[in-house]
């Protein structure tokens, strides 16, 4: 609190009041409080100060990345050049280990169909498609059956299948409980004593 002198006019009291000062570590805070006082004593409209946000498009890591994307040779953070980005053709099959062509007979014409849209009819991979011609017969050109459950680890033989039929067969198994003539259904009502009076 500041100390006033007194004094006996009313107009010399608020001349002599001494502005309030809201401390702070910098000097311009120091100065935009005094002027945001000194404007709500005139009547004037204060200036609002919003804190600067961090634009992250501007930033040094951001922006070769972005110029990268439209196909453009940038410079990196690191001082390297990075070359510009080159589209790969759809026809441009240099690095398949398998060429494999699609046709479809449509009567007794064989028209040749683009890869993508044949794997996407059938919906499969293009995986599905090298194994079946990895897999080919060499002498007949047939693709292999599949060779699950022929491993030497997981192969069983017939022998060893027809001997554990046998064995689940030798059990006698009786019919559902309602056919059974043997079981004794007991009335409702009796009590326990009455089934098994040597037991209480």
């Amino acid at each position: 609190m500041s100390l006033v002198p007194y004094s006996d006019s009313e107009s010399d009291v608020e001349d002599d009041i001494p502005l309030p000062i809201l401390f702070d570590r910098k000097r311009d805070n120091i100065e935009r409080s005094i002027e945001m006082i000194e404007g709500e004593e005139i009547g004037n409209e204060t200036k609002t100060f919003r804190r600067r946000k961090c634009n992250a498009g501007n930033w040094k890591s951001v922006i070769p990345k972005r110029a990268h994307d439209f196909g453009v040779e940038v410079r990196s953070v690191r001082n390297k050049i990075v070359p510009a980005r080159q589209v790969r053709t759809l026809k441009d099959y240099s690095q398949c280990k398998c060429e494999c062509k699609k046709f479809v007979k449509i009567g007794n014409c064989k028209l040749q169909v683009c890869r993508q849209f044949y794997i996407g009819t059938l919906s499969i991979s293009e995986k599905k498609v090298f194994n079946a011609h990895i897999k080919k017969e060499v002498i007949f050109n047939i693709s292999t059956g599949s060779l699950q459950r022929k491993h030497r680890k997981r192969f069983v033989p017939e022998i060893d299948i027809d001997f554990v039929k046998a064995h689940i067969n030798s059990f006698p198994f009786d019919k559902h409980q309602k056919h059974i003539e043997e079981k004794i259904y007991v009335k409702a009502g009796i009590a326990t004593k009455e089934i098994m009076p040597n037991m209480f």
